[in-house]
């Protein structure tokens, strides 16, 4: 790195530091004054909530229980997608027929599903955990199936005829393929499967961060709603830039 991009580099997270010391100061100032505080809360009560939720050790067992069911239901929901999209994508005319089905499917807002799931699995980690495998499936199938299908049919018949068996053409051809396109599924899918807990947190959940911010909201305390926001917030970035930092050591563009 130049020292000029890094000197580039300390003035951008400067203003970036600033800006955001100037949101939390005016809504610091605003809390009372413009509008009442037991509607917005402010900074000093949402950060004093969270270190008392710390030292009680509340919010770590509702960030145990969230991250919990967002990673399994993350490796559930993109084994299956990723194994559906080789079955498809290799399959074309099963995949043709199939494919208007999957699209309908992948239209279906997944937070309709909370009250059927609730009735076939309870009010536990198992329905929160189906519903963000559901809901992330249909993110990695997009990619595996679309990146198989861009293989030029040159390259697949050449290892028909070379006897590759399946197995041998989806290591070789078709994941080869499909990763690039994948790295990216996964940062989007990690958004998506948090809103997907938290939306059944919030709907029915004995734990978790969405159970916190319900349950704070329905006491009106405030600060604990944005304190249950901000950690999240702060999980769900963290896990996406790990996720960034991965592509970027890989020898696979990230693409978006």
């Amino acid at each position: 790195m130049t020292a000029r991009a890094y000197s580039r580099g300390l003035t951008i997270l400067a203003l970036q530091v600033g800006i955001a010391a100037l949101l939390l100061a005016g809504w610091e100032l605003a809390a009372d004054r413009l509008v009442d505080a037991l509607l917005i809360s402010k900074p000093s009560a949402v950060a004093a909530q969270a270190l008392t939720w710390l030292s009680r050790g509340i919010l770590q067992k509702a960030v145990l229980e969230t991250m919990a069911v967002v990673l399994v239901g993350l490796l559930w929901g993109g084994a299956t997608g990723i194994l559906a999209g080789l079955l498809l994508g290799s399959a074309r005319r099963a995949g043709d027929a199939l494919e208007p089905i999957v699209a309908v499917l992948f239209a279906l807002p997944k937070v309709a599903l909370i009250p059927l799931l609730i009735l076939w699995f309870g009010a536990g980690d198992q329905q929160k955990i189906v519903l963000v495998a559901v809901t992330v499936f249909f993110l990695f199938f997009y990619p595996v199936f679309n990146g198989i299908r861009a293989v030029p049919r040159a390259l697949e018949n050449m290892m028909l005829l070379s006897g590759a068996s399946w197995t041998q053409r989806a290591r070789i051809l078709y994941l080869p393929a499909s990763v690039g396109w994948l790295l990216a599924a996964l940062r989007v899918a990690l958004p998506y499967a948090f809103v997907a807990v938290i939306g059944a947190e919030i709907v029915a959940s004995r734990g978790g961060l969405g159970h916190l911010a319900r349950t704070s909201a329905t006491v009106m305390n405030a600060a604990g709603t944005f304190a249950a926001i901000v950690t999240l917030t702060i999980l769900a970035t963290a896990l996406s830039g790990a996720v960034i930092w991965l592509a970027g050591r890989s020898r696979f563009a990230l693409r978006s």
